[in-house]
């Protein structure tokens, strides 16, 4: 049965514009964005009460087609790119009964969009266009007594423009407990519910992982089964990453290319092992680029007939892969220096931002590399003050 290609097209355009209507709503109520702000005096601006600032964020990520070793005809690559972000709906902090320590709430609305274009050269259409859309919630509590509970719920839709008059909607999510040793260790716990290994008993997984070193400075990150990191700064402004990650995901689209006896919607799901370098640059506190480069290895395909349950699978041949993206942060925060608690509040938000490669980079945690030098010509001064008063006593 051929479906009516203008009423598809109308329903995929109505998605898009729903998503980005929601979020310019969002932005609308923060009252900072779009709505002018007139010239204040000092004694009545008001202070600001949140951490966490809006982050939106593009990037891209490929790896070339590569023929297998076997057939000349048989083929496989793939090509994405993703627009999203966070914003902050609620945030409030207060002091513990000790007056010192600090809490926070904070409630997230975050979005994702991508474009993704599978290249698999046995199929007659070997350009699909794949569409992935999800808006969910994320909430972060930190006690203010190093520990931190971490939850986010994402439901989604991952389709063709053909299968998305009748979509089939997933919901991704984690819980995660942090506990801030110090600053330099922690340790996580949690449960990830995710389709990047495709839809079985492994949609729902245990985390286990932990830091080891300072956020602001050389430092391991280590989560089971999600990613392994070692982060250290580079000058002022940038930032090196050496990492082992798996990614993937799960989409449908359209059996245009009759490659099972039945006529409907094919489920396509992929996964593989990244091991590369990632360069994050920060030329501004509000703005962050980053490319990443190295081997991905590892790939499986399976293709299955939604009706049928008919599949196939395969495994695509070692490349390399490429990803670069900017992410911007927009208006103020609160002043996070020294504080080991909400550093790891930042880089929880910054792994599990709704997208499962780098979209949103860092931003927030300083880079005291950066700021060494600074404190070192602030103890020159002191030093040289204190001996000129004693030498002016002598």
């Amino acid at each position: 049965m051929t479906l009516p290609l203008h009423n598809i097209r109308f329903k995929s355009r109505c998605c898009v514009k729903y998503f980005y209507t929601v979020y310019l709503l969002l932005i609308a109520l923060q009252g900072s964005i779009l709505l002018p702000l007139k010239a204040q005096e000092p004694s009545q601006r008001k202070e600001t009460k949140r951490y966490i600032r809006p982050n939106f964020y593009f990037n891209f990520y490929a790896t070339p087609e590569r023929k297998f070793k076997r057939s000349n005809t048989e083929s496989y690559g793939f090509r994405q790119s993703s627009i999203g972000g966070y914003l902050p709906i609620l945030s409030n902090s207060w002091y513990k009964n000790d007056e010192i320590s600090i809490a926070s709430f904070h409630l997230l609305a975050q979005g994702n969009f991508t474009t993704s274009r599978p290249q698999i050269g046995f199929l007659e259409n070997n350009q699909h266009v794949l569409y992935k859309l999800s808006l969910g919630l994320t909430a972060i509590y930190a006690t203010g007594n190093k520990n931190i509970w971490y939850g986010s719920m994402q439901p989604f839709i991952s389709q063709d423009k053909y299968t998305i008059e009748n979509p089939t909607w997933r919901l991704a999510g984690l819980f995660i407990f942090n506990r801030t040793v110090s600053a330099n260790f922690s340790y996580r716990i949690g449960l990830l519910r995710t389709y990047m290994f495709g839809e079985n008993i492994r949609n729902n997984l245990p985390l286990v992982g932990f830091r080891v070193g300072r956020l602001d400075k050389l430092h391991l990150n280590m989560y089971l089964l999600r990613n392994i990191s070692v982060n250290f700064p580079v000058g002022k402004k940038t930032w090196l990453e050496l990492f082992a990650k798996p990614i993937g995901g799960l989409y449908v689209f359209s059996n245009s290319d009759s490659l099972f006896a039945t006529k409907g919607a094919i489920q396509f799901g992929r996964y593989e092992l990244l091991n590369g370098i990632n360069i994050t640059y920060r030329p501004t506190n509000s703005v962050t680029l980053f490319v990443s480069t190295g081997i991905s290895y590892g790939k499986k395909v399976f293709l299955k007939d939604v009706k049928s349950k008919d599949d196939l699978s395969f495994r695509a041949p070692l490349s390399m892969f490429f990803n670069t993206g900017i992410n911007i942060a927009i208006g103020k925060s609160k002043t996070i220096q020294n504080n080991t608690e909400m550093y790891d509040v930042f880089s929880l938000q910054n792994i599990w931002s709704g997208n499962n490669l780098n979209g949103a980079a860092n931003t927030n945690v300083p880079n005291s590399a950066g700021n060494s030098s600074d404190i070192e010509k602030i103890n020159r001064i002191k030093y040289n003050d204190v001996k000129d008063l004693l030498s002016d006593e002598l």
